[in-house]
């Protein structure tokens, strides 16, 4: 015991010790508009963005509470289990600002252990870290028994509600839930309880992954639907879609029809593709003609699902009326795919070559690789040897793998076979990250016989030359492809090391409530920064709108009632930075307009970001939310692939 006791001081001795040796304070002689006037807790947020756990741990001990608290949610962002003891042993810390950021910490870890101590001290604290630390208990469940936990609390107060759902939210989409969670949460629709109540149970049971007994439920989901929230609407229509009953079709057909929110038609024509028959699908050919270019998407994207024996729609005839580029060549790859004259695919040719717009070029490829007899694997392989703009080389390689996917590809002899090896081979060595990490996917295909004929050496030599830290995502799929090669198991690549630290002379004249203009060819946008919350991000945001990064820079990523993307080098979600930065996870929930950095896993944020079109509790505490709009969110919404950002502009601000 004494070994222990002697052990553990030095543990807070060393701790302590490395919070005295602080850097040189890189702000100390500018003058701050914000919180970070205060120099230590900017010294907090560099160790939290250089992930310095021992010195975060020994400022939970500081005698000012602020500091405390200010450590306890840098930790949240770090996730190092060895905080977890620290985090436990502040749940009893006498500020209540430290209590909600420790607990909010702890579910950030996710570890099982915290639920037990959270529990112990939940009676004595105020609704709001009460509320936090319920969302804390769904975000470290492990089992049925935890998540009932939740369920069976009966509390009066609406925040505590609030708390209750958001933890069987939590909960459930760490896969643990209960038959109790899902009577809960037909019970949270109640019209009587808040909108962000109802919205969360609503999301619970859109995403809940064990919707067989949704039926016995059918009426109040249905009632659900005459809610004067979208939000809850569109998930409910998602809800719908598990019940296979011809009254849940006829009110999704209603939905898609009527209802005066694109986010709910989105989601009924999403729904309503699990049901093929003629009436629906004529349901989602009117839907081709909603004046959203997001509906129309959703209802374009369900129709290769439908395959009637009796339907004899002219699909080339349709799609010449569609106007929305994306919508016309899904409509076209079913028209190819049912063409035994070449008629559909010498249009879509003929399209391609005589549009400019990149974007429209790549969708084209894709449906040309729909055709049953000929496949256009030749036409589409010469586009990716073009390289003529890595959005059309991305999509010309992702048509020649949907190709080799195909079972009914008639024309797998031998000399395809070799000219698909060529294909592979001139992808690994392209030095293109999108190009080497789709083809080192589709190396990893088991029946396709790669292992024993690919030579492993061009791998090797293409993750030699990958630079780094902006290629990550490509060495991620590499690292998989050799380990499947040499017979081993996957390699766990680590996140970036430390490389860019938080430039506070760009933060320090920025307001708590800092706004930027994103102008787009649609329209302007603005949207207010989280300076406090998130620092590293917006200081980031901030250095690369005034080197003029943005400028012209396309939206590449739409996902209909989902996120627009942008910020791209290339135009295709594969570009990136010589550099990366930290995620930062606060305490911050997406919501509809919120701007989110896009990453492939924690701490690879760079350049590109997305702004939400509706609420998005999956993201939270996973993408760092650095703003939110506060105008042009219809802008948002009628956004497509292609149009672009003009300027991001500083508000009140010299650029």
């Amino acid at each position: 015991m004494q070994l222990l006791r002697i052990s553990l001081f030095l543990i807070l001795f060393s701790a302590f010790f490395s919070c005295q040796k602080e850097k040189p304070d890189s702000g100390k002689d500018l003058v701050f508009s914000n919180v970070f006037k205060d120099a230590t807790l900017r010294r907090i947020t560099d160790r939290q963005d250089e992930r310095k756990t021992d010195s975060l741990l020994a400022y939970l001990k500081h005698e000012n509470p602020l500091y405390r608290e200010k450590a306890a949610w840098a930790l949240a962002s770090v996730q190092d289990t060895l905080a977890l003891d620290g985090l436990l042993a502040s749940l009893k810390d006498s500020s209540a600002q430290v209590v909600q950021a420790s607990a909010f910490a702890l579910g950030q870890l996710g570890h099982n252990k915290a639920i037990f101590f959270m529990s112990e001290i939940f009676e004595k604290q105020p609704i709001s870290v009460k509320v936090t630390i319920l969302e804390a208990i769904g975000k470290c469940a492990l089992s049925e028994q935890d998540a009932d936990f939740l369920a069976k609390q009966a509390f009066a107060e609406e925040e505590l509600r609030q708390g209750q759902i958001l933890g069987i939210y939590r909960a459930m989409t760490k896969g643990v839930s209960s038959p109790n969670c899902l009577s809960t949460a037909i019970a949270f629709l109640n019209p009587t309880l808040s909108e962000s109540t109802r919205q969360t149970a609503s999301y619970f049971l859109a995403r809940n992954s064990k919707k067989e007994n949704y039926a016995n439920f059918y009426d109040k989901i249905a009632a659900g639907l005459g809610d004067p929230s979208p939000y809850v609407r569109m998930n409910l229509a998602t809800a719908l879609s598990a019940i296979a009953k011809p009254e849940a079709v006829k009110q999704l057909g209603d939905l898609l029809e009527k209802d005066s929110s694109e986010l709910v038609r989105i989601n009924a024509a999403r729904a309503l593709r699990n049901t093929k028959n003629a009436a629906v699908l004529n349901l989602l050919k009117k839907a081709l003609f909603d004046p959203n270019p997001n509906v129309v998407i959703s209802a374009s994207d369900g129709l290769p699902l439908f395959d009637l024996p009796k339907d004899t729609t002219n699909w080339l005839v349709l799609a010449k009326k569609i106007n929305n580029y994306r919508a016309k060549a899904t409509v076209l790859s079913l028209a190819v795919g049912k063409d035994k004259n070449d008629e559909a695919a010498n249009y879509v040719a003929n399209l391609y070559n005589t549009t400019t717009n990149v974007y429209e070029k790549g969708f084209l490829l894709k449906a040309l690789s729909f055709n049953k007899i000929h496949f256009n694997y030749s036409l589409i392989a010469r586009e990716l040897f073009k390289r003529s703009h890595p959005f059309i080389s991305t999509e010309a390689m992702t048509a020649l793998v949907t190709i080799r996917q195909n079972t009914n590809f008639v024309n797998l002899n031998e000399q395809v076979l070799k000219d698909y090896d060529s294909i592979f081979k001139f992808a690994i060595g392209s030095e293109d990250a999108a190009l080497v990490a789709m083809a080192a996917e589709a190396l990893r295909v088991p029946e396709w016989g790669y292992k024993d004929r690919f030579d492993m050496g061009l791998l090797i030599k293409a993750k030699e030359k990958l630079p780094l830290p902006q290629e990550q995502e490509t060495l991620i799929s590499l690292e998989k492809t050799i380990a499947f090669f040499a017979g081993r198991e996957e390699t766990q690549v680590p996140p970036p090391a430390y490389n860019h630290p938080i430039d506070w002379a760009i933060l320090a004249p920025l307001s708590a409530t800092q706004n930027v203009m994103i102008q787009t060819s649609k329209g302007n946008i603005m949207v207010e920064l989280y300076v406090e919350k998130a620092p590293a991000s917006v200081a980031n945001f901030i250095e690369l709108a005034k080197k003029g990064y943005f400028n012209g820079k396309s939206f590449h990523r739409i996902v209909p009632n989902f996120v627009v993307q942008g910020g791209c080098p290339r135009g295709d979600g594969y570009g990136s930075l010589d550099y990366s930065i930290r995620s930062e996870f606060a305490q911050v929930y997406y919501e509809a307009g919120t701007l989110g950095m896009a990453s492939a896993g924690k701490d690879t944020e760079g350049c590109q970001w997305f702004i939400t079109h509706s609420p998005t509790p999956h993201l939270d505490g996973r993408y760092t939310a650095f703003g939110k709009v506060i105008l042009g969110l219809d802008i948002v919404q009628e956004m497509e692939i292609g149009d672009l950002i003009t300027e991001v502009k500083v508000v009140g601000s010299q650029m």
